[in-house]
């Protein structure tokens, strides 16, 4: 835990604040990075995550990887080493699976999607409406990660249309991912970014490959739309490398459970102030190392033939 003082001092606010300017000096506050990926997405394993979180104050971490971990066992090996370090942080059950698209069809890498109290692994490629299902009977909590960070065919992004799908239907998620280390990253390179979006000489298929700048700015207005729907902000340092972790963070009052407060929509989410150098060489490394790992989509989609641009995955799969 750290200060509100120390709150203040190093964090910025994304969200609405809803407790933490209340707090009288001396109270302390609950720190939380839900999306890391230090296991099979990372080349330098859980200790580097474990060391930065517990320096920066961190009391709840989840570690996220691509499809794989959110079983007890793999759960259990990590909190051990966190005893063997003798760090006080609750480590989350939980990894980001790859779902069924919404509205795209087109689509061969899936969307993410951050899953919480996860109890094991998980069959990639579900449905939403299957993960959703499985979500209210496991108690799990659902946040659709990295909110419009991407375009074209091999966007991995839920986009706000999705999220509209998704409560129009009944299937909220508990949440919404409003801030990622990811989308940071990018924003910090729009000064080379935004000209190749901007340009009539790049290629359409290259711009595609390019995340865009402002995905957490849009993150951010689709939650306020949907925030009676949708109650919880999350937020994730997306971190590979074991140096950015607690960049993005949840807060929630000292004494409080996380699982309750998100629940509850008594969460706040805020930006560390001074960014942690970037490393691109590693950053571009870890990147490739999680699309090993990222799974692929099951052969019946892939050959599903010629479909019209108005068709849905909803459409294509009942129960989607």
């Amino acid at each position: 835990m750290i200060t509100v003082e120390a709150l203040r001092d190093n964090y910025i606010p994304v969200t609405e604040r809803k407790f933490s300017h209340k707090l009288p000096p001396g109270t302390k506050v609950q720190l939380a990075d839900l999306h890391t990926h230090p296991h099979v997405d990372s080349r330098v394993g859980v200790i580097p995550f474990l060391t930065n979180a517990h320096i920066k104050g961190v009391d709840w971490l989840a570690m996220t990887d691509h499809d794989e971990g959110g079983d007890e066992e793999t759960t259990n090996a990590i909190r051990r080493i966190r005893d063997l370090l003798g760090f006080e942080i609750n480590i989350i059950s939980a990894s980001e699976a790859t779902a069924l698209p919404i509205a795209d069809p087109y689509n061969r890498k899936g969307k993410h999607v951050i899953i919480l109290n996860q109890k094991k692994l998980l069959q990639p490629f579900m449905s939403w409406k299957d993960l959703r299902q499985k979500a209210n009977e496991e108690e799990m909590l659902l946040f659709p990660a990295h909110l419009e960070l991407g375009r074209g065919k091999g966007n991995i992004s839920y986009t706000g249309e999705e999220v509209k799908r998704m409560v129009d239907a009944g299937l909220a998620p508990d949440g919404l991912e409003v801030h990622n280390g990811s989308g940071v990253l990018f924003d910090r390179y729009a000064w080379a970014i935004d000209p190749i979006h901007n340009s009539l000489l790049v290629p359409q298929a290259f711009k595609d490959f390019i995340p865009p700048t402002g995905s957490n700015a849009a993150a951010l207005t689709i939650y306020n739309e949907y925030s009676d729907e949708i109650p919880a902000a999350s937020a994730g340092s997306d971190d590979h490398e074991g140096t950015r972790v607690a960049e993005a963070v949840v807060v929630i009052p000292e004494g409080a459970d996380l699982f309750e407060a998100m629940r509850a929509g008594e969460t706040e989410v805020h930006e560390q102030k001074k960014l942690a150098r970037l490393q691109p060489i590693s950053m571009i490394d870890s990147v490739l190392l999680a699309q090993r790992h990222i799974k692929k989509p099951p052969i019946e989609i892939l050959s599903l033939g010629k479909i019209d641009k108005r068709t849905t995955i909803i459409d294509i799969f009942p129960g989607s």
